[in-house]
């Protein structure tokens, strides 16, 4: 850990420096908790990719936090999906941790999106169609996202669309100990997780359908730039259905996804399970399957990430009174 963090401050290449049997090649990504890195696994002779956390938190000892890891590491391996990035292993230091994941040659949706703009409805049900499949399968284990966003979506160029850091937002979560903070990232929590109360299915549910409208119509529905006026957006904004700015948009998907963006839990689908049974009808119908722009992929890839990012935050107890829209 301190050899590769001197490393990179220095300016110099990880080629080569190993953790395990793991030998590390370059940087794919850094955010706020840590880096992802593209690895070589010298046991098993494959390419991998390795999340490194840090475990400098204050508040829990290290072997908490460890164990709250390994214990959403070990669930998230769990799951097998071909929607779902598969988790391999589990590293530690004594100031971080390692994720050894499956390695997806890709981007994130986030900079797909940015480099193409809005996506065509049939695009997007293919893509909404392996999230909810996604979800559906890790629901049924009783794991939570509580993180989904478009970043967490990954495009492959041989187009595989798969969601990646199940469990990892839950350990992160524990981040928000004092009265009155969350966890999230600002524009993709629920009303609800907001205001503080407990994330749960519906939760995951409303971040499919902040990023389904992002799909859509290129544009955030809550999002200002702010995270304060982000949040009041998310108690008090309506945005308009996806079908007002993109007239293309079939009436019954744009339904879909304000019926996901529901203020009220009760009035979201009832699981993802009901929301993949709907996209797979479309799909069947439409017989739509996902070729990726590979021209949209590489100037994704030149494109920086991390343009939704988690924090903590002070929950709102009340929904305020915004000025403006």
């Amino acid at each position: 850990m301190a050899h590769i963090e001197r490393t990179l401050a220095s300016g110099g290449s990880v080629r080569g420096i190993l953790l395990g049997r793991y030998q590390l090649d370059a940087v794919l990504g850094e955010g706020g908790h840590g880096l992802v890195f593209r690895a070589f696994d010298r046991t098993l002779l494959r390419p991998v990719a390795i999340k490194m956390l840090h475990m400098a938190q204050e508040g829990e000892s290290p072997s908490e936090l460890r164990s709250s890891l390994l214990r959403e590491a070990v669930l998230a391996a769990r799951l097998s999906h071909p929607h779902i990035v598969a988790v391999y292993d589990f590293q530690e230091t004594r100031r971080a941790a390692f994720i050894v994941m499956e390695l997806v040659e890709g981007v994130g949706l986030d900079r797909y999106i940015m480099a193409k703009g809005a996506l065509s409805p049939e695009e997007t049900i293919v893509i909404g169609l392996a999230v909810a499949q996604a979800l559906a399968c890790a629901h049924g284990q009783r794991l939570i996202h509580r993180d989904l966003k478009p970043g967490n979506v990954l495009l492959g160029r041989d187009g595989a669309i798969k969601v990646s850091d199940f469990g990892i937002a839950t350990f992160l979560s524990t981040q928000a100990r004092g009265p009155g903070e969350i966890f999230g990232t600002p524009g993709f929590l629920a009303p609800e997780c907001v205001r503080g109360q407990p994330y749960d299915e519906k939760g995951d549910l409303f971040a499919l359908g902040v990023t389904l409208y992002l799909c859509l119509t290129g544009q955030h529905p809550f999002s200002v730039g702010n995270i304060v006026k982000t949040l009041e957006r998310t108690l008090t904004h309506e945005p308009p259905p996806p079908s007002e700015a993109k007239p293309e948009v079939p009436a019954e998907l744009s339904q879909l996804v304000m019926r996901l963006l529901a203020k009220d839990r009760a009035k979201r689908p009832a699981s993802a399970g009901e929301v993949a049974s709907l996209f797979e009808r479309w799909v069947r119908e439409k017989k739509l399957r996902w070729i990726p722009d590979l021209g949209a992929l590489e100037r994704a890839a030149a494109r920086p990430s991390g343009l939704f990012r988690s924090s903590v935050f002070p929950s709102q107890k009340e929904a305020p009174n915004p000025q403006g829209p």
